[in-house]
């Protein structure tokens, strides 16, 4: 499962209708947004395709031309991990 933020994602309503088109495509194995927090999680049947990430864009911008689709960065250990570490160290 990947993230994306959906960078000018200013419609609620939007953020719907685009969750049912993605989770209708043939690509997508399941397609999540969550309005407030502006991401998308989606597990694609083919993680490593360009093609299908194109189809996604697309379908995205064909709800909300401005909204641009940038992937999150999984930068160190997690928030769950560093507090782990935290309350482990006493």
């Amino acid at each position: 499962m990947k993230e994306y933020i959906l960078e000018g994602l200013e419609c609620g309503n939007c953020a719907a209708k685009m969750e049912r088109a993605l989770n209708e495509l043939d690509v997508v194995d399941s397609a999540h947004i969550n309005f407030m927090t502006q991401k998308l999680r989606i597990d694609l049947k083919d993680d490593q395709s360009k093609e299908a990430m194109k189809e996604v864009q697309s379908v995205i911008t064909g709800i909300e031309s401005h909204v641009k689709l940038t992937e999150t960065k999984k930068d160190g250990p997690s928030l769950k991990y560093r507090l782990y570490r935290i309350l482990a160290s006493g």
